[in-house]
């Protein structure tokens, strides 16, 4: 038996003690439902990310439930949204599913083998969905974002950051001394030293901070909501020494560290260009000091 926490978007009270009542006496799997009748509150429990499926109304207090499907793609939210409806509209169902949603339900068809047989669907073709996109969108060495993924998660943040006029970062790291590595090593032992940096950065970073694969020895970090760029001083100290640290292989010790380059939105640019290059240039700064001999 499957455990389902569900949310019902819907203003309607009926309709949402009907879904409870059907999923309740579905005897294969076990449902706690909760019902939000407005638009906000909707959104709060989209936002909160806690449940496995969430049910929506398209007309809520005459509000679109469209709108609501757009602001949960913005916060990126990796759980299945069900479109319930009374009308069927081919112009507005293709619109949905543009704005990601997973299923349709018809009111009409709510009975406790459609609702259970939609949520066990449902659920599985997100889980499919999620990890396509995953392996898309990461690297399949180290399994962190691909460069064209960074950049795109890069441009949403910037579109969040610029409606709220907070601060975001980005980090730009090149290894140094990796090719020698390769060289002496073998390949087998400069993808150890790339999967343990994957590993040690994801360690250092918040949970929802994104860090990226960029290029061969290229990295990047994504960092959102922070005060000033005093805060992140001990995160890049603490990267420099973490990266710095002997990688163990095969009875080898291997030794790289990294030059390190951030930029901040929006004192430093307002795109991910703008950042990008400011970081860049940052990043190749640090590195030609290491390689200029102290006069």
């Amino acid at each position: 038996m499957n455990n389902y926490s569900i949310a019902v978007i819907d203003d309607s009270l009926d309709d949402c003690l009907i879904i409870q009542r059907q999923l309740s006496r579905d005897d294969h799997d076990h449902y706690t439902t909760q019902c939000f009748n407005t638009y906000d509150t909707g959104l709060n429990a989209i936002a909160s990310n806690s449940f496995d499926l969430y049910f929506i109304d398209l007309d809520l207090n005459g509000r679109s439930g469209l709108d609501l499907l757009a602001q949960a793609r913005e916060l990126n939210i990796q759980r299945p949204l069900v479109i319930v409806t009374g009308n069927e509209n081919p112009a507005v169902d293709m619109k949905a599913l543009e704005l990601g949603a997973t299923d349709f339900i018809n009111k009409n068809e709510l009975n406790a083998q459609t609702l259970s047989r939609t949520v066990r669907h449902a659920v599985t073709r997100k889980a499919h969905e999620l990890r396509l996109e995953h392996a898309a969108n990461h690297d399949g060495l180290t399994g962190l974002a691909h460069k064209s993924h960074f950049h795109s998660e890069l441009e949403r943040a910037l579109a969040r950051h610029h409606r709220s006029q907070t601060m975001l970062s980005v980090a730009l790291l090149d290894l140094n001394a990796f090719k020698p590595v390769n060289d002496t090593h073998g390949h087998l032992a400069g993808d150890h030293v790339l999967q343990t940096i994957a590993q040690r950065l994801n360690a250092l970073v918040r949970s929802g901070d994104l860090v990226g694969r960029l290029g061969g020895d290229e990295f990047g970090i994504l960092l959102e909501n922070i005060e000033s760029p005093d805060q992140l001083t001990q995160l890049f100290e603490q990267i420099d020494e973490t990266l710095a640290q002997p990688f163990e292989f095969q009875d080898q010790t291997l030794q790289v560290s990294c030059s390190l380059g951030a930029a901040y939105f929006p004192s430093d640019g307002l795109d991910a260009a703008g950042l990008i290059e400011a970081a860049d240039q940052r990043m190749y700064s640090n590195k030609n000091r290491l390689r200029t001999p102290a006069g």
